[in-house]
């Protein structure tokens, strides 16, 4: 299984999405684009919390 994560579904107008094998991967990425694209240097805990509650899990590919 592979985690996936879309920005928009923690309310930012933003199409990007990734995948990673596993959370800690996921949280990487997901923390390199916040910083590069919407000025967010450091994941608050209640921005972690969103990301978990939207973050889905699908079959490898």
């Amino acid at each position: 299984m592979t985690k996936s994560f879309k920005c928009s579904d923690i309310g930012m107008k933003c199409d990007w999405t990734t995948r990673a094998f596993n959370m800690v991967d996921l949280m990487s990425k997901i923390a390199r684009h916040v910083d590069e694209k919407h000025n967010i240097s450091a994941l608050s805990n209640d921005l972690k919390l969103k990301i978990d509650k939207v973050t889905k899990e699908e079959l490898a590919r």
